[in-house]
């Protein structure tokens, strides 16, 4: 009897963070919308915090006891800081960033090498088209797909910087009759503009947006553009042909829009998910 009464009177004295935010947040008189807006979160992040469904990040924890005006000792409980430590040992910075200058490195190379030597020798559109259309394309994705891994600036352009010496000398081995003519540069600096301006662009939308409405519009997007593949490769292989492929076999055809559309269809369903899943994001996004 008397260890039962122990028992749940130490039960009632642990606040889990999540009560302890939401406690402090009403003792503030802040609605959950007015704290996400000081964090630069979402609600929904809040929501999910007060309701045990998430933890916030040390940077996180560091600012609401700021805004609160407690120490953090008072804001987490012994049990909170353990599972918070264990989170923050999982994968140290540093290391995340090594990961992602790797991974960088690998991407940009395969992507100036392998990608233009497959689609050359597939030879189903044209040079030019490729220079100007596709490849740029793929400097594009690779740079918003490193913005979303998290990478930071260091890391994506001395990594991307270094590629370049593999893709010049595979390239002269591999494909010995095509000439860059200074593409490689152009492109260098198209994967740089994007990882900036997306970045921006992210922060904005972070702070400011609503990223399931965000996430909504990119599933429109992609709906739309599987929508235009669809209708555009069938009137093509329908009338023999298309302005963009050097084949004229229908299977050459449908492999020529697939190549164009690819891109323009993922990409949009990548950045669905990511949105989806905004707190993910904004972690990334603000380390």
């Amino acid at each position: 009897m008397y260890v039962g009464v122990l028992y749940w009177t130490i039960e009632v004295d642990v606040v889990s963070i999540g009560e302890r935010i939401k406690e402090l947040r009403q003792n503030s008189n802040l609605t959950q919308e007015e704290l996400a807006c000081q964090l630069y979160v979402t609600r929904n992040a809040i929501s999910k915090w007060e309701t045990d469904r998430g933890i916030p990040s040390i940077d996180n924890l560091k600012n609401l006891s700021t805004i609160f005006n407690v120490s953090l000792d008072n804001l987490v409980n012994e049990v909170d800081q353990t599972n918070i430590a264990i989170d923050n040992m999982k994968v140290p910075n540093h290391v995340r960033d090594v990961i992602n200058g790797i991974t960088i490195f690998i991407g940009y190379s395969f992507n100036g090498i392998i990608i233009p030597y497959l689609l050359i020798r597939l030879d189903v559109l044209s040079i030019n088209f490729l220079n100007w259309i596709i490849f740029p394309l793929t400097y594009i994705f690779i740079g918003v797909i490193s913005l979303l891994r998290g990478a930071k600036w260091p890391y994506v352009i001395v990594s991307s910087a270094l590629a370049l010496a593999p893709i010049y000398i595979l390239d002269d081995i591999l494909l010995p009759t095509y000439d860059l003519c200074g593409l490689d540069i152009i492109y260098f600096n198209l994967f740089i503009v994007t990882f900036y301006c997306m970045k921006l662009s992210l922060d904005y939308v972070l702070k400011y947006k609503d990223p399931l409405k965000i996430s909504n519009f990119y599933l429109v997007i992609s709906i739309i553009n599987t929508v235009l593949f669809i209708v555009d490769a069938t009137y093509s292989i329908l009338i023999g042909g298309s302005s963009v492929s050097s084949g004229g076999e229908w299977y050459e055809v449908m492999m020529a829009h697939i190549i164009i559309y690819c891109i323009p269809i993922i990409l949009p369903v990548i950045l669905r998910y990511y949105f989806k899943y905004s707190q993910t994001a904004i972690d990334k996004i603000r380390r």
